[in-house]
């Protein structure tokens, strides 16, 4: 069964990319024109679906959050052991002290996305993903307008967005500073991203998302609905796949 599994947006649009078991393809959303590109498999994907035959159990570990954080986590270990020899360690950090720098940095961020416009479409990147996963999973209406009130209707919060995490991360990296000498808070920061996170923790955390989401006008509704509608009529028995 084919599944969006992961999305980015801009300024001018988004894409998502899609596996489809036998390729991947990225629907590319951008400047209002819609485009539909076949793309090489994901080679941490592969790696990580033939070490899971050998190895069940590291479905217990999240792929892509595990390289993702885990070469933050090195990168920050080996920074830290850097200045450290230059003398400039790290002191404890006051919790309240190092959480109103954080506060202001996420509001500045989520300023400027909407400023820039990003956030209404990576608010509509979110319902399109939600739409496709359950439109591969159970398969409806696939003409325009259907396909235009679903997506007026699908939150545009996602509790799989990689904003949750980020701000998490720093958020915990923050308090453990205050708790243990830098290099173990680094590291004990990585951990809770390395494995699969329960939903409901996740749904917990997606409140932060409105700082980086906004509303999507009409006319980016109407253009993603006739874009999906296109894909997945061309998806169907008589394209190049099986929605």
């Amino acid at each position: 069964m084919p599944r969006a599994i992961s999305g980015m947006a801009g300024p001018t649009g988004f894409s998502l990319t899609v596996d489809r078991e036998d390729r991947m393809e990225r629907l590319i959303f951008e400047r209002y024109r819609f485009e539909r590109r076949t793309i090489p498999k994901d080679p941490l994907l592969s790696f990580w679906d033939n070490a899971l035959e050998k190895v069940p159990l590291l479905r217990w570990i999240d792929p892509v959050r595990f390289s993702f954080f885990g070469a933050i986590t090195l990168v920050s270990l080996l920074a830290f052991h850097y200045f450290s020899t230059l003398e400039i360690t790290a002191s404890q950090v006051d919790t309240p002290i190092a959480f109103g720098p954080l506060g202001a940095i996420f509001l500045l961020i989520g300023a400027l996305i909407h400023l820039s416009g990003t956030a209404s479409w990576h608010g509509l990147e979110h319902r399109t993903l939600t739409l496709l996963n359950h439109h591969f999973e159970h398969p409806g209406p696939a003409d325009e307008e259907s396909l235009y009130q679903r997506l007026k209707t699908t939150s545009p919060i996602n509790p799989w967005c990689g904003s949750n995490d980020a701000i998490s991360y720093l958020l915990l990296l923050a308090a453990l500073t205050h708790l243990f000498p830098v290099p173990i808070a680094i590291t004990l920061a990585f951990l809770p991203f390395a494995f699969a996170h329960p939903l409901s923790l996740r749904k917990g955390l997606s409140v932060f998302q409105w700082l980086f989401v906004g509303p999507a006008r009409e006319k980016q509704l109407r253009f993603v609905a006739r874009s999906l509608s296109q894909y997945l009529e061309a998806s169907g028995p008589k394209g190049t796949g099986k929605a």
